[in-house]
């Protein structure tokens, strides 16, 4: 419960906080109250970074999109072109959440026809430092390279079926098997 100043009326309500910390250390170096973290650890969730939820890139680039265009008022809400997914799926976001959002709301004022293309998103590096090629093919290649030739995590990062994937292998005269690690063959023992 809580008064309002100059009132006599106790008003209820219910309240959940959240605090987020990068490093439960800060609590040893003091410069997180041990105190109030222990107000507030008794429910920890412990969330891993975005780069090792690849799998949660899109729907959660979709949902920012469209929260973004309700509550700027934008009526048309904005699809991400295929070169756009496959630059947010190749960054390891270091800002995590926070720099996707800057990211993904910056791409929705600065695209044009209703779609989020690759250069409306401001994204410059990949995982390694790398810059990321703009057209399809070094794009396919790129993912190629990072997935080790796995047709199935290629499809994921840029959101395309099997049919579409082999179509644009096709297409660009890539042989994804080149991709793949060669085996080491087992050295036989002589007798």
């Amino acid at each position: 419960e809580f008064r309002c100043v100059g009132s006599d009326v106790w008003i209820p309500f219910t309240a959940h906080f959240i605090a987020s910390c990068l490093d439960l250390s800060e609590i040893n170096n003091d410069r997180f109250d041990r105190r109030l973290y222990e107000l507030l650890s008794h429910n920890v969730v412990h969330l891993p970074p975005l780069r090792n939820c690849q799998a949660d890139i899109i729907p959660n680039t979709n949902q920012m999109i469209e929260d973004y265009c309700v509550s700027k008022g934008i009526a048309n809400i904005p699809s991400m072109e295929q070169c756009a997914i496959i630059k947010i799926t190749s960054h390891d976001w270091p800002g995590n959440y926070r720099e996707l959002k800057s990211c993904i709301e910056n791409a929705v004022i600065c695209c044009e026809d209703g779609k989020i293309r690759g250069t409306d998103l401001k994204i410059t590096r990949t995982n390694n430092g790398e810059d990321l090629p703009e057209d399809e093919r070094g794009q396919l290649i790129h993912l190629l390279t990072k997935f080790n030739g796995k047709k199935v995590r290629v499809m994921e990062a840029m959101g395309i079926t099997a049919p579409t994937l082999d179509r644009k292998l096709k297409l660009y005269g890539i042989n994804y098997k080149l991709f793949k690690p060669t085996k080491k063959k087992k050295a036989t023992a002589s007798k």
